[in-house]
């Protein structure tokens, strides 16, 4: 079983139970700012009286469609719940969820959220 965390999609967190291609269980939630406070609570609706899954999935979005803190919110969260939980950790691009159809891909150590361009938090005008 592997749940897929997607934050890509902006106002909207997305947690998914997968087995292969079939879709177990889905949660939403919308997230007016970043939702990174909505993460944990749907992970743990969507788990109420299930096994921890085998794997933790994290979409990204490398062309730039997500805001900054919204990607690493979800890095974040599938980081953490994959060294609470001693799985691993994976990420998958839009574009691969849609390629791979169920296929396993490659398990990693940690996620690196990856972005269109440096985040602008600094920059003075």
């Amino acid at each position: 079983m592997e749940l897929r965390l997607d934050t890509t999609v902006p106002q909207r967190v997305t947690a998914l139970l997968l087995d292969g291609r079939r879709v177990i269980a889905r949660a939403t939630a919308a997230t007016p700012f970043h939702g990174t406070e909505r993460i944990l609570p749907l992970v743990a609706a969507l788990l109420r009286g299930r096994a921890v899954p085998e794997v933790v999935t994290v979409v990204e979005d490398p062309l730039g469609h997500a805001g900054f803190t919204q990607l690493r919110a979800g890095a974040v969260a599938g980081n953490a719940l994959s060294y609470a939980w001693g799985v691993p950790v994976r990420s998958v691009t839009l574009r691969e969820v849609v390629a791979q159809a169920g296929k396993r891909a490659r398990a990693i150590t940690w996620v690196h959220p990856r972005y269109l361009s440096e985040p602008q938090v600094t920059v003075k005008r």
